[in-house]
């Protein structure tokens, strides 16, 4: 059944258990999970497994039809739609031309957090985005008084930030550091604080995509806001130059 209580990051286990056998009883195949739709900026891909729990971003081995179980990570806030195709031992496919009946579910992922920041970004010159020589983008979020990459804000160099009121509801904290260029990076604040009004977010351009013959490649940086679980504002700039600051 599509899942509640879903939010981003998550790792969403996927079981065809429940289609383990034909309509007569014969056993089936094959299993192929599908994403069919995720949010704008999403690179959820369904796997195996996930390689390293410690980061599921970094997905796994491609999913293998002839097993029921398969993964996908949430990397970000909204609405994903998975299918499941089912393959009999004649080579027969459902949904196909003998049965069209398909099974679908769709899986909301909400930010549990008040404050809910997100970066992703795009670089149309990169041919290949996933890899270790992308651009690194990094989302910040300050409160008042603080001062950018000091005291005051979170990003990468302080992923967990202490802030009023005490106890950890008042924390800021940073789910991933993307460093390989697409994102997401996301910030969440669990509760926002009078004291740390207004607060603000930046993107640093810690380093842009060089193609092989020196040329620094524009990524397109959007930025989307979430405000009780629910999507108040989104922006998007193209970031031109190494260290530049929106």
């Amino acid at each position: 059944p599509s899942p509640v209580g879903v939010h981003p990051l998550d790792v969403l286990p996927l079981d065809a258990t429940g289609w383990a056998q034909g309509p007569e009883g014969a056993p089936l195949a094959g299993w192929r999970w599908t994403v069919l739709d995720r949010p704008p900026g999403s690179n959820a891909a369904v796997v195996e497994a996930i390689a390293d729990p410690a980061w599921p971003q970094r997905g796994g081995p491609p999913d293998d039809a002839a097993t029921l179980q398969a993964a996908l990570f949430l990397d970000l806030a909204g609405r994903y739609r998975l299918g499941l195709t089912v393959t009999d031992a004649q080579g027969r496919e459902a949904p196909g031309p003998s049965c069209p009946a398909s099974a679908e579910w769709v899986v909301d992922a909400v930010p549990d957090a008040a404050l809910h920041v997100q970066l992703v970004w795009h670089t149309p010159g990169d041919p290949d985005e996933a890899d270790v020589e992308g651009s690194d983008l990094d989302l910040h979020l300050r409160r008042a008084g603080g001062r950018w990459g000091e005291e005051g804000d979170c990003y990468y160099a302080q992923r967990g930030a202490a802030w009023p009121p005490a106890g950890a509801v008042g924390d800021a904290s940073l789910d991933i550091d993307d460093v390989d260029g697409q994102g997401p990076e996301n910030i969440n604040l669990g509760q926002p604080h009078p004291a740390g009004a207004p607060y603000e977010v930046g993107v640093h351009a810690f380093r842009l995509y060089t193609d092989p013959v020196g040329r620094v490649q524009p990524s397109e940086a959007t930025v989307r806001i979430y405000l009780d679980g629910a999507l108040a504002a989104a922006w998007r700039r193209p970031l031109t130059a190494h260290e530049q600051f929106w």
